[in-house]
């Protein structure tokens, strides 16, 4: 895209998916935190007798999987922040 191709719409949604972005990794942040505190908890109740090694297996699957999310939405922040240069006229020189 040439910076002649750039209009003020394009900007704003550019503007918009970034922001949602940023919602989004803070939610998924928060996710993971309250994930590793449960696996703590359960690990402690483990300690105690008062759950079963399934139960805490669970609990690290869910701390594993909000990493993983956390991960997918870094990459997706990354890729918006690459689109944007992009659209700015970020030095991509592009050879037919």
């Amino acid at each position: 895209m040439r910076i002649s191709e750039i209009t003020p719409f394009k900007l704003t949604d550019e503007k918009q998916n970034r922001q949602k972005e940023q919602t989004q990794t803070a939610a998924s942040t928060q996710v993971l935190k309250q994930n590793k505190l449960v696996l703590k908890s359960d690990e402690a109740r483990l300690d105690a007798g008062r759950i079963t090694r399934i139960d805490v297996e669970r609990s690290r699957r869910a701390v594993f999987s909000a990493e993983l999310a956390q991960i997918s939405t870094q990459e997706s922040v990354a890729n918006q922040w690459i689109n944007l240069y992009k659209t700015l006229g970020g030095g991509w020189n592009i050879s037919y």
